[in-house]
């Protein structure tokens, strides 16, 4: 396995921080993810083909521990898993071309954040297209206003818009992305997702020529990216149903 492609597959659950710990399966041909991010802002799987090394479920605590060791090793890599009884208890990860080798502990599955269930998931009314220029747009946006927590999607049954940084105020800063609309309806009330978790998937999907975003006025908002052997979706939780999901 490739250094970059498991740092890919890492990255989009991690979210640059945002996700601490996460259970994984492995099979002879695939790695998956399925997870919850620590604000619980944003649940997604992600999905490696033609990448496994055995068939092992693990969990991965202070995934910020991997990333370091991976960043210890280089190119093509060797990927092998120790157990105890039935329990993986660690990663052992080798570059091929030295055979420098680094060690990573892994925690039991009962300690791990795991993805809840959706249930009952509405109806989207919009669908919006993400491109490359929408990406890079959010991104360096976001950069720009980096002490902003949130954007807005607005719809007036025309036109559809990304802001971020929203607010009633004419005297406040924001950054209105304009977003091609495949489907369309109005929305009553702005809704609110968490921008840094957005901006952090898209981040990590960068490489997407093309994607959708569905959003649906009861707070949800879902997107997927196919790049090359990955699959990735994510569901985002709009900002009251996160207050919700943390009393739970």
């Amino acid at each position: 396995m490739d250094k970059q492609t498991l740092m890919g597959f890492v990255n989009r659950f991690y979210l640059g921080g945002q996700t601490q710990s996460a259970p994984v399966v492995s099979t002879k041909d695939t790695l998956s993810c399925s997870f919850i991010n620590s604000a619980k802002s944003c649940v997604g799987d992600i999905v490696l083909a033609k990448n496994g090394f055995g068939d092992y479920e693990m969990g991965l605590y202070e995934i910020q521990d991997l990333i370091k060791l991976l960043n210890v090793v280089d190119g093509e890599l060797v990927v092998e898993a120790n157990e105890v009884g039935d329990v993986v208890s660690q990663l052992v990860i080798k570059q091929k071309s030295n055979n420098t080798k680094v060690n990573y502990g892994l925690a039991r599955l009962d300690v791990v954040s795991k993805k809840p269930d959706l249930t009952n998931v509405p109806d989207f009314e919009l669908e919006l297209k993400i491109d490359k220029h929408f990406i890079s747009s959010f991104i360096s946006g976001k950069g720009a206003l980096s002490d902003v927590s949130t954007f807005a999607i607005l719809s007036d049954g025309v036109e559809a818009k990304v802001v971020i940084g929203y607010s009633s105020s004419t005297q406040s800063n924001k950054v209105t992305i304009p977003v091609e609309a495949k489907k369309i309806s109005s929305l009553d009330d702005a809704i609110f997702f968490d921008a840094d978790t957005f901006k952090e998937v898209l981040t990590a999907n960068k490489d997407c020529e093309s994607a959708t975003l569905y959003v649906s006025s009861q707070g949800l908002a879902k997107v997927s990216f196919k790049v090359d052997d990955f699959d990735s979706s994510y569901v985002l939780v709009a900002k009251t149903t996160v207050d919700k999901w943390k009393n739970m």
